[in-house]
C-alpha cells in the first residue's frame, strides 16, 4: 500500500471480501500512510446500518499487480478487506478444498 502523494509505503495483510463493493483499510494504515480524506461515501454493512465514511486514494501492489489511485475507506480493524473494486480487475479462482485462491490477470 502506498500513499499516492507522498512516497510512503505500508505493507498490510488482507482478506478477500467478495461481498464488499469497496476495499477497507485499517485506521492504523491511514495514520501510517498519512492519508488525507478526499471525499465521503455512504456505506451499508452486512447489518444494514448506513454510515458516512471518508474516502482516501492509495496505490495497491499485490501478487505482482499494481492498482493506482484506488479509492478506499477505513475502519477500526487489523487487516485490509479487498472488495470487488479490487477483485473485479482479476479472474479469481477459489480452491475451497485446499483453502487457497489464485488471482489472474484476465
Amino acid at each position: 500500500m502506498t500513499n499516492t502523494v507522498r512516497d510512503i509505503t505500508h505493507p498490510l495483510k488482507a482478506k478477500l471480501d467478495t461481498g464488499a463493493a469497496i476495499s477497507v483499510l485499517p485506521d492504523s494504515a491511514v495514520e501510517a500512510l498519512r492519508l488525507i480524506p478526499r471525499g465521503e461515501v455512504m456505506l451499508s454493512g452486512y447489518d444494514n446500518v448506513s454510515t458516512v465514511r471518508s474516502t482516501y486514494y492509495v496505490n495497491v501492489e499485490m501478487a505482482g499487480f499494481h492498482l493506482p489511485f484506488l479509492e478506499v475507506v477505513s475502519s477500526p480493524r487489523k487487516d485490509m478487506l479487498l472488495g470487488r473494486d479490487v477483485l473485479n480487475h482479476f479472474t479469481l479462482i477459489l480452491r475451497g478444498k485446499d483453502l487457497t485462491f489464485e488471482l489472474r490477470d484476465p
